[in-house]
């Protein structure tokens, strides 16, 4: 008797799940990142930290910190 159970997996799922792993790695990684830049289309807030328009002048004119990666202007 074997330790593992075995699975049975239908035969459309078995083809696709066969193509899945079939796929080049450039392929993948390729659609990856559209499928990053489509969901960040498509639900924005997902990614968002923080509110674009508002404005915070307690920390204007601030050096590069882990909060603000590329420093912050004048507004």
């Amino acid at each position: 008797m074997s330790r593992f159970a075995e699975v049975t997996v239908s035969q459309p799922l078995r083809e696709v799940l066969e193509f899945i792993c079939n796929v080049p790695f450039r392929v993948a990684a390729s659609l990856a990142i559209i499928g990053f830049f489509v969901l960040a289309a498509i639900a924005p807030k997902v990614l968002q930290t923080h509110d674009p328009l508002a404005i915070d002048l307690s920390s204007s004119l601030q050096s590069p910190s882990t909060v603000h990666w590329l420093g912050t202007d004048q507004l």
